[in-house]
């Protein structure tokens, strides 16, 4: 059996949140710093944090995955890279991830089981997109709060599969999917859609 929790998360640049709207460094990581705090200490034991790479040549990261480290006020496991995405996934057992891009749509459709973590202020959905991203709060697949994600963790983390595969969760799953994995050429783009103000 799987043991780690991969805890996938990007690195933002310092921006000027009232003007942008995107979500400061400072913010971010507290949510991320909030998170890690929050889960018992054998589950903290078996996470591992992976960065988004600052050498990655498409959308790279603006801080790097020494720096992140910093960001944790108790001792935690990053993963540096080398070790490939899909092979980490296979390793653990279950994914949080913390920016509403490509691993989401994946990983609904290939159903490995993930938590999506992030402010809401930053992530502003469009019509449509608000109805299948609330059903994903519902079936608690998706957390605005990093201490509500924490406690939900610890809570399945004996029994992962029976949470991912109840009624609703599946429910929550299939109508993400329909919507912007199974359809989707580009789950990229797919969800850049859904963002209100970003086409």
């Amino acid at each position: 059996m799987n043991t780690a929790l991969a805890f996938l998360g990007r690195t933002t640049t310092l921006r000027d949140v009232s003007e942008l709207g995107v979500q400061s460094n400072g913010s971010y990581f507290k949510l991320l710093n909030d998170f890690i705090c929050g889960l018992s200490s054998d589950i903290r034991a078996q996470t591992i944090v992976r960065p988004k790479s600052a050498s990655q040549v498409r959308k790279p990261a603006r801080v790097s995955s020494d720096q992140v480290s910093n960001i944790f006020s108790i001792p935690v496991t990053i993963d540096h890279g080398g070790v490939g995405l899909n092979q980490r996934l296979i390793d653990s057992r279950l994914a949080v991830v913390t920016y509403n891009e490509t691993t989401i749509p994946m990983n609904m459709m290939f159903g490995f089981p993930t938590i999506a973590l992030w402010d809401p202020k930053y992530v502003r959905l469009n019509k449509q997109a608000e109805a299948v991203y609330h059903q994903m709060f519902e079936a608690k697949i998706l957390f605005h709060s990093p201490q509500l994600a924490a406690e939900h963790v610890t809570e399945i983390w004996s029994d992962i599969e029976t949470w991912w595969n109840s009624p609703q969760v599946r429910q929550a799953r299939e109508n993400y999917c329909t919507h912007y994995a199974h359809r989707a050429r580009f789950p990229a783009l797919t969800v850049a859609s859904v963002i209100a103000d970003n086409l």
